[in-house]
């Protein structure tokens, strides 16, 4: 329940909605019952139970009492009567009944748009704020989460919440207040008959308390499965090319139509139990009312009670009335029950540590001046298992390195080193002599740039994804950078040019294309330091001789780590590690390697 009151602290100022919510409730519903209480002398006055009486000499004294407001009425009423008759009496509490309604309807509905509001504050807060966390999470930990899992938080999860947040409202504001001032009403008719229903109500409300604990077991349950769901349509959505290819697609459907009957089931019982509490209290709250008739009409009927007919059909119309907002507050502490599950679910994410820090005192540092250096530099994703181990050497400005070894030997997480995607775990990475730790990561990320071996691309235009969020575009800059990255020409070719829309992830181009996009876009950045993590492996030889003459131009001037499975890509590199189980067990350029008749010379006879 604390992260439910943590969520509404997102709409603040809190304290305005809620005066001015509260203020709009107890009006409307200090009204509502007002119709209901007239009913006792319009019954009267239709049943000739009226006659002419003497009127007082002056209406009574203020005060802000139930009896002063009853005796104004009846001071007026009895006054129209004498003087005009009781069709103009009837007139007169059928204008005050229609005033009295048109005021609760105006302020109920001002106490609904003010909670509205409220609700699409904090839900627009918190969803901007759950963004922003995990745009910040590190690479690492959304690499080992489910997509599904941070899709259904971002978007069913939030639903829940923004759902359970209107009836936080109205489950501890607007009902209860309505039941005080029925209640108060119902005892200024009759405290006998009162204290008798009041016997029986809680009855009633231990019964649907018991179904709401129950909901709570099957909203998480119901929540995980929707994950597990959401997870698998973003599974088949990415790897559709190959489920269709090794002809699997009824493996998909039966793996997904498991899930589906998981959720189905916890959906169905959390129905079940949901949709009971309805007519369970409709039951309860009919055996109320019949017990109510039976023990107040037998006391008219007996004349041990000084209430009228009147009275009691009015006393019954408010208690009926009574059971809608007290029917309302066990659908709404049902409905809060799954909100706390979705705030729990959201807060987790919220709450997760960020373990990628910036320094508060950061240097500031705005270009690369002389080199980059891995000093006795090791690496673990998990405790024990050391993927680097003691590492050091150093890439003096304008130098290309290669990373070559056997997968698995830590040459990808040496490039996620660099920009602190991880930290390393022993030793310390500098640029220019600064530990890259004490850098602002804005500033750090801002000198390197990075070509993946998959192409990351986004569902936009050719042009925005090689400008790439870019504040004051240059166009000539664009396409600057789409001829150095052999980009142009098939650009010029594309139905929109460079405002084609290229799909998600890029799909409507080919492999060689979309990687030629992702340098053009990588040029456009001009980064001091270039990371190519294997961005050639994936292509055909025509595409990866685009792509190379790309990188070349590319790396012109630029200091350079380049990843490569294909080692004829890099034979002119400055130097060569050679890496196995995490350390460099050879160092050299193409040809010192090749006399040393080691790892590299036999990786080179294998692709030759």
């Amino acid at each position: 329940m604390n992260n439910y009151f943590r969520i509404i602290t997102f709409a603040k100022p809190v304290t305005q909605f809620v005066i001015l919510y509260f203020l709009f409730v107890v009006i409307a519903s200090v009204f509502k019952p007002v119709s209901f209480a007239f009913l006792s002398p319009v019954l009267d006055l239709l049943f000739q139970k009226v006659s002419v009486q003497d009127v007082v000499e002056k209406p009574p004294s203020f005060s802000f009492s139930i009896d002063y407001f009853k005796n104004l009425f009846e001071y007026y009423f009895q006054e129209i009567i004498n003087t005009k008759g009781r069709y103009h009496a009837l007139l007169f509490t059928c204008a005050i009944v229609a005033f009295s309604v048109f005021i609760s309807n105006l302020f109920s509905y001002l106490s609904r748009v003010t909670a509205d509001y409220f609700r699409a504050r904090a839900i627009k807060r918190l969803r901007t704020k759950l963004y922003e966390k995990l745009i910040s999470l590190p690479v690492g930990y959304l690499n080992q989460v489910k997509k599904g899992d941070l899709m259904a938080k971002l978007s069913t999860d939030i639903a829940e919440i923004e759902v359970a947040l209107l009836n936080v409202f109205t489950t501890f504001g607007k009902n209860p207040i309505l039941l005080i001032v029925y209640a108060t009403g119902l005892i200024y008719i009759s405290y006998k008959i009162t204290l008798f229903a009041l016997i029986l109500i809680p009855v009633s409300g231990f019964i649907i308390s018991f179904i709401a604990k129950r909901l709570k077991k099957d909203a998480l349950g119901l929540q995980s499965t929707l994950s597990y769901l959401l997870s698998a349509i973003d599974e088949t959505l990415w790897g559709s090319k190959i489920i269709k290819s090794f002809g699997v697609e009824s493996y998909f459907i039966q793996k997904f139509d498991t899930a589906s009957r998981e959720y189905a089931r916890h959906f169905r019982a959390q129905s079940r139990k949901r949709e009971s509490a309805s007519p369970i209290s409709e039951v309860l709250g009919v055996i109320v009312v019949v017990g109510i008739l039976l023990y107040g009409g037998k006391m008219i009927l007996d004349d041990t009670s000084d209430l009228s007919g009147g009275d009691f059909i009015a006393y019954i119309a408010i208690f009926s009335q009574i059971l809608t907002p007290a029917k309302a507050i066990n659908s709404g502490i049902t409905q809060i029950q799954r909100g706390i599950i979705a705030s729990n679910r959201v807060f987790e994410l919220l709450d997760q540590k960020i373990k990628i820090k910036e320094t508060p005192s950061h240097i500031s540092i705005s270009s690369f001046q002389k080199e980059l250096s891995f000093n006795n530099v090791s690496f673990a994703y998990e405790e024990g298992k050391e993927v680097l181990k003691d590492l050091s050497f150093t890439i003096p400005k304008g130098n290309v390195f290669a990373l070559v070894g056997p997968s698995g030997a830590g040459k990808s997480t040496i490039s996620d080193l660099i920009p602190r995607f991880y930290d390393v775990t022993k030793g310390e990475i500098t640029i220019d002599e600064i530990n890259i730790k004490k850098l602002s990561l804005h500033e750090l990320r801002g000198l390197t740039g990075i070509v993946t071996q998959e192409p990351i691309l986004f569902h936009d235009t050719i042009f925005n994804n090689i400008a790439f969020a870019t504040e004051s575009v240059s166009k000539e800059k664009v396409i600057e950078a789409a001829k150095v990255a052999n980009a142009h020409e098939f650009i010029m070719d594309t139905e929109n040019r460079y405002n084609t829309i290229i799909g998600d992830r890029g799909v409507k181009l080919s492999g060689g294309q979309r990687q030629r996009i992702s340098i053009a876009r990588a040029v456009y950045k001009n980064p001091d330091i270039l990371i190519l993590d294997e961005a050639t492996s994936s292509l055909d030889t025509e595409s990866e001789k685009l792509v190379q003459d790309a990188l070349g131009k590319l790396m012109q001037g630029k200091t350079a780590l380049v990843i490569a499975h294909r080692l004829s890509t890099i034979q002119n590199a400055d130097q060569i590690l050679v890496l196995d189980q995490g350390k460099i067990i050879e160092q050299g350029t193409h040809d010192e390697l090749m006399g040393k008749n080691g790892l590299y010379k036999r990786l080179q006879s294998m692709q030759a």
